[in-house]
């Protein structure tokens, strides 16, 4: 059975910038489902485009098999530009952070594979190291940019789940829905 919360947010900044964001959040026992959807604010995108779509998916241990879960489905990532970098990719992979430490058993996380063509700047790949590494990731990088890599092997037990914080000025509220998917 998938239980399925909503929860509507305001991104704001003292500057007068804001953002009103429906975030979606689905998860039965093998899997997890964590999306977004723009609905207003100064971001130059049309009410309902898509900010992200991720998953999670346990496996649990069977006979010589030790289980896994994978975050991601192959691809993380903000999909509205000027939302990136401000901490709501921080917030959204946090229920599925949660959830993976539910699980029943302490299994494996399928290593995350970084590439160059992800992060093409040095404050891109800056950001996006930061990200997973603030989570529990530790990579081995292939090049003195640290552009690309491999996540070591880390465990669910090993995974951060980190006191949230916004970006520099940036703050969060909930609107509607409150604490069905986050405590803000």
């Amino acid at each position: 059975m998938v239980e399925r919360r909503e929860e509507q947010i305001r991104v704001w900044n003292r500057d007068g910038r804001e953002h009103r964001i429906l975030v979606v959040f689905g998860d039965g026992p093998a899997a997890a489902m964590v999306g977004a959807m723009y609905e207003g604010g100064c971001a130059e995108v049309a009410s309902g485009t898509g900010i992200a779509v991720w998953q999670a998916t346990y496996v649990s241990p069977a006979g010589s098999d030790e289980g896994h879960v994978w975050f991601g489905n192959g691809r993380i990532d903000i999909e509205i530009e000027s939302l990136r970098g401000i901490g709501i990719g921080s917030l959204l992979m946090l229920p599925l952070v949660h959830w993976a430490k539910s699980r029943p058993c302490n299994v494996p996380v399928v290593p995350i594979n970084l590439q160059g063509q992800d992060a093409k700047t040095e404050a891109e790949r800056l950001r996006r190291n930061r990200f997973y590494e603030k989570l529990g990731f530790e990579f081995d990088f292939q090049d003195q940019e640290r552009s690309y890599g491999v996540a070591r092997r880390l465990f669910v037990s090993d995974l951060i789940t980190p006191d949230f914080k916004m970006s520099g000025e940036w703050q969060v509220e909930t609107l509607t829905g409150a604490g069905s998917i986050f405590s803000l």
